[in-house]
This record gives C-alpha cells, structure tokens and sequence, in this order.
C-alpha cells in the first residue's frame, strides 16, 4: 500500500513542478521547494488516512471480539451474504 502512496506524491510532486516550471515567474530553487512541500504533504495525508482506518478497524474488530454470541453470529452472517 505504500507503494502506492509513494507513486501518487511523486506524481503530484512532479505535476506541481511541471506547472510551477513552465510558468517562468518563479525561481528553479522556489519551483523545486514547492514541488517537493507538495509531494510531502500528499504522502503525509495518505499515511495519517491509512493510519486512522486500520486503527478504526482494529477498534472494529476488538469490539466483535467482545460482543455476546449473537451479534457475533449476526455479523458473520452479515459479512458471508455480501450485498449485491
């Protein structure tokens, strides 16, 4: 998955400094620095994402742990008859 997510920021890190660059009213340094800020906080934000649902479904998932038998039963009847 991260894989993915270093593609992505590199894209949007060269997307900005292609943009930056063929407008010639900035500085190569000033292009360079925001291209790179740019694909930074992409890879910043897909991680925090990527942190906060595996630690919802870890939330998820301790409290079927620790639910009575029938709502166990209920949810695995629920997650074996996929919606179509």
């Amino acid at each position: 998955m991260h894989a993915i997510f270093i593609q992505l920021s590199g894209l949007t890190s060269l997307l900005v400094f292609w943009n930056r660059w063929t407008e010639a009213t900035s500085p190569f340094e000033e292009t360079l620095l925001m291209s790179a800020g740019a694909g930074i906080a992409v890879y910043l934000v897909l991680i925090l994402g990527d942190a906060t649902v595996q630690a919802v479904l870890d939330r998820r998932a301790a409290a079927v742990q620790d639910a009575p038998s029938w709502l166990k039963a209920l949810n695995d009847r629920a997650s074996s008859h996929p919606i179509d």
